[in-house]
């Protein structure tokens, strides 16, 4: 669902950037501590150190399912992220073309390194009302995109009111 409650099809869709290995990182060493909690739980009793290992692994999957839902994409109406794995928390958000200033990614050794990039396209009336999303794949390409993308759109708006004035379009 895009941001006006309108269902956004696949077709619709311009390019799609998915998050990057680096994403996953942070679930990993989480399990790892899950893992390091269950074995300290060891002495105390089996059914709890199985406890702990059960919630741990069930957290691991369901943050890698979810991580995994995560899109960055553009459409005609600007550019969204949509993600939630499950029916009651899925759901988009984003920035349409008249209201995003620009998008920025931002860089560094490691960035470049695993080419994951935190990606930020802003909202030039609103600051809280902008996609900031890390880890994302091939991001440069993805800012590239958007900023060639929105260029067009404020081309097209140019010669829109343009033509207007000019009493062109009614």
């Amino acid at each position: 669902m895009s941001a006006d409650g309108t269902a956004i099809s696949d077709t619709q869709r311009g390019n799609t950037y998915k998050l990057a290995w680096t994403a996953y990182v942070g679930p990993s060493v989480m399990l790892l501590v899950w893992c390091a909690f269950a074995i300290a739980l060891a002495p105390i009793g089996w059914k709890l150190t199985v406890a702990a290992l059960a919630i741990g692994f069930g957290r691991f999957v369901y943050r890698v399912l979810w991580l995994n839902t995560v899109e960055l994409f553009t459409d005609a109406a600007g550019v969204w992220v949509q993600r939630g794995l499950l029916p009651w928390n899925r759901g988009a958000y984003g920035v349409r073309w008249h209201d995003a200033e620009d998008a920025v990614m931002f860089t560094g050794l490691p960035s470049w390194l695993t080419k994951s990039y935190r990606v930020k396209v802003r909202n030039r009336f609103r600051g809280h009302s902008e996609i900031d999303l890390k880890h994302v794949r091939q991001g440069d390409d993805a800012v590239r995109h958007i900023n060639q993308r929105q260029e067009s759109e404020r081309r097209l708006d140019r010669i829109e009111s343009q033509l207007a004035r000019e009493g062109a379009i009614q």
